[in-house]
Order: C-alpha cells, then structure tokens, then sequence
C-alpha cells in the first residue's frame, strides 16, 4: 500500500479537483496555504499531487509559489472588472499564439522537454477516452503553456497563462463529441508532438493550426473573425 504522502501520484482528475479545492482553501485563509504535508494529510493524496496541483495554478497565474515559504494567491490587476471572454476569443487567442510557440520551440527542442510533453498529451488522451471534454480542453490548452515557458517569450507565455485561467476552452460541448473527432483531434495532436521532436519548423506551425481546428469542430466551436477591423 502507498504512503499517504509517498511519492506516487494522482490522476489528472484527482490534480484538477484537488486544484480547485486549494484555491477555495485561499480564499478562505487570506491567501497562504498550509505546507505540502499538511496538505497531502488535509485531503487525503500525494505530496506529488500537491505539487501538481500548485503548478497547475501557477501555470495559469492564480497562485504564486514561494521556495521555503509556501504558496499565496497572486493578485491580478483589473480581474474583477475585465468582462469574461467568450470560448471564440479564447481558441482565436490559442490560434493566434500556438503555432508561433511551437515555431519558436521546434527551433530548439531539447530531449529534457519530451517527459512534460508527453506526460501533458497522456493527461489530454485520458480525458479524451473519458468523454470529458472540459478536462481535454485544460490539458490542451497547459499543452501550449508549457510550449511558450519552453520558447522563453514572457508575452507569448503571459497569453496562454490568461486562456488558461479564464478557462473559456473548458466546455461540456452538446452534442457529446463524436468518436471520428474525437480521434481525427488527437491524431493531429500527435501529429505535433512527432513535429516538435524531429524539430520540423517548417511544417509544425501549420500542424498546430490544423490541431486546433479540429479541437474546435470537437467541441462545435465557430472561432472569431480573424480579418481585422471593419
């Protein structure tokens, strides 16, 4: 039997819930959270699985995490009167910046960054074969997160942090997904993972545009005009 705090880790269901608790947990502690420990005990899993939860919120600008004095609640100026954006906005952000962080990281890929990519696209095919298409959409979108922390561009990053933590990709779409989308989605996505590896420039920007394409006919998304203003 595994240690209450040992080393193993949750699913990414069991991250994500554990995620939001702990941003309830802020709110509700004037914005620092308890140690590791105290946590794992608190609510029952892995010390890994606070850690990712943590990361988790860091990625998407909610929380800070501070080394040797724990976690606190970032402030983000304007939130509370900026209106939320609409799903459209959010996969026009994502198709705007997504190919140009996969350019910039296939430029230089690196073997050191193939573990959290992989571990990100296992999360996301879960998901997928769960039916829970909110789930895929977070994993999606920390997918290119992680590309633009991984590119080293703070304004390219500081963009897909805000479509993470507004979550307007994290849709429960109706009709259910249909399997042949479903599959033609992640094929794609594969697709760019294989592109990034091999460091193909040329070719994964487009790549990357014809994944997301296919996550918004997924999820019966119609994506913003990109034609400029009128």
């Amino acid at each position: 039997m595994s240690s209450l705090v040992g080393p193993e880790s949750d699913g990414p269901h069991r991250v994500d819930a554990v995620a939001q608790h702990l941003m309830e947990q802020l709110r509700l502690k004037a914005g620092r959270l308890p140690g590791e420990r105290q946590l794992a005990v608190q609510l029952g899993c892995s010390r890994n699985t606070i850690r990712e939860a943590l990361a988790r919120l860091r990625d998407r600008g909610l929380v800070d995490v501070r080394p040797r004095r724990g976690a606190y609640e970032a402030t983000r100026s304007g939130a509370a009167t900026r209106a939320a954006p609409s799903p459209e906005e959010a996969l026009l952000a994502l198709q705007l910046v997504g190919p140009e962080v996969a350019h910039l990281v296939a430029g230089r890929f690196d073997d050191a960054y193939v573990e959290r990519l992989e571990e990100i696209t296992s999360d996301l095919s879960r998901a997928l074969l769960d039916r829970d298409a909110g789930a895929a959409g977070r994993r999606l979108v920390e997918f290119y997160v992680e590309l633009a922390r991984l590119a080293g561009n703070s304004y390219l990053h500081q963009v897909l942090v805000a479509v993470a933590t507004d979550e307007a990709l994290v849709l429960s779409p109706e009709p259910a997904p249909e399997q042949r989308a479903v599959e033609a989605f992640f094929t794609q996505h594969v697709d760019v993972l294989q592109a990034l590896r091999r460091g193909d420039r040329r070719r994964v920007g487009r790549l990357v545009e014809r994944c997301i394409h296919a996550w918004a006919s997924l999820v019966h998304l119609t994506p913003a005009d990109r034609g400029g203003a009128t």
